[in-house]
């Protein structure tokens, strides 16, 4: 029997490698989605910029990809009445299929049964929210981001959650990466524990664009040609000359990721600031899809009543889209940040004639 069509908030899709947590480094498609049940101010995605594809369409252009794994992300992908419907067409082309989500809302046992590898990120700032008849309880791991005192929170997922792995994440807010008082938490947590120990994750993909130039490696090598790194000192010089190449990227990501700790506390007032709008304007968007969601089945509402709600929700939208983007351009426009930029132009330049150079040497063509 044929589905109804169901359209699909896509934000992007695109294949790197797995960037935290149990498996970081392990090469996937990502598939990340639209829209998410909760607003938290550091967060780093532009969940709310998606288009609407069909399932058939984002089914194909994930199977346009030659990696089996398969992560989806969001936003938050449990919200998405058509998961359902791409999880068993994807189990249908034998992807591997990880799931990331905030646990606030578990998935139907049917999608459960489909996922391979569930990683849940509950988040402190909505404790509350997080009610156990509701809420994801088994998962293959869990990660939670240390955004400010969350010991008591992290003991309590802990004991609510069962799951193989525990991690926790610094948190990024403006460039500002609270390593230090993660790792002294994860002592706390772990003194006097034998079991469900929590381990360090860091987001490696924050720290440039060292995945994506590992996924450049692996083009430059061919597999045939990987092997053969331990037949002749050339190609293993060549081999370690791109990995070195990879570090200088993400160094130089790092720099500009640092950036915005130098601001003055002027400047780091109004970046809250906007940040702070931003949020609020996220949160009123999703009350007022919740508005909506409900709006169909209430009997006390008329058909102009729900197009008033649309009407109200689509402006709300269109106004977070603007300050989001005002906010990126007035970032980038910082003299400190167009300084780092210009430096990463030219360590990028380096790079490029440095991998040239190794091009000639490895290229099996006289």
């Amino acid at each position: 029997m044929k589905r109804d069509a169901v359209g699909i908030q896509v934000v992007e899709i695109f294949e790197s490698l797995q960037g935290e947590g149990y498996n970081t480094g392990m090469p996937a498609v990502f598939l990340r989605l639209g829209g998410c049940n909760l607003a938290c101010p550091w967060c780093d995605t532009a969940h709310d910029s998606f288009v609407t594809l069909e399932e058939d369409e984002v089914v194909e252009r994930v199977a346009a990809f030659a990696c089996k794994a398969l992560i989806i992300t969001g936003g938050e992908p449990l919200i998405h009445a058509g998961l359902g419907g791409l999880l068993e067409r994807f189990k249908l082309l034998s992807r591997w299929i990880g799931v990331e989500t905030n646990g606030l809302v578990a998935p139907p046992e049917p999608w459960r049964r489909r996922i391979d590898y569930l990683a849940v990120s509950p988040k402190a700032l909505y404790a509350a929210l997080y009610d156990d008849e509701r809420m994801v309880r088994q998962a293959d791991e869990v990660r939670i981001v240390v955004d400010g005192d969350v010991q008591a929170f992290c003991e309590n997922m802990r004991d609510r959650i069962e799951a193989a792995h525990y991690f926790l994440s610094p948190c990024d807010r403006a460039g500002e990466i609270n390593v230090a008082d993660t790792v002294r938490l994860l002592g706390r947590l772990n003194r006097g524990r034998r079991s469900k120990k929590w381990l360090l994750s860091f987001q490696t993909h924050k720290l440039g664009v060292f995945a994506d130039g590992m996924c450049c490696i692996n083009r430059l090598f061919p597999i045939y040609w990987r092997r053969t790194l331990n037949k002749g000192v050339i190609m293993r010089a060549a081999y370690w000359t791109c990995v070195m190449a990879g570090c200088l990227i993400g160094a130089a990501g790092l720099l500009v990721a640092q950036d915005l700790s130098k601001l003055t506390e002027a400047q780091r007032k109004q970046l809250n600031d906007w940040m702070a709008e931003r949020a609020e304007r996220m949160i009123a968007a999703h009350r007022l899809e919740g508005e909506l969601n409900r709006a169909p089945n209430d009997p006390a509402n008329t058909s102009p009543e729900i197009e008033a709600l649309r009407k109200r929700y689509q402006e709300l939208q269109n106004e977070m889209s603007r300050v989001q983007a005002d906010l990126h351009k007035k970032v980038m426009a910082l003299p400190a940040m167009q300084e780092k930029r210009a430096k990463l132009e030219q360590e990028r330049q380096q790079i490029k004639e440095l991998s040239d150079k190794v091009k000639v040497v490895t290229d099996p063509t006289p």
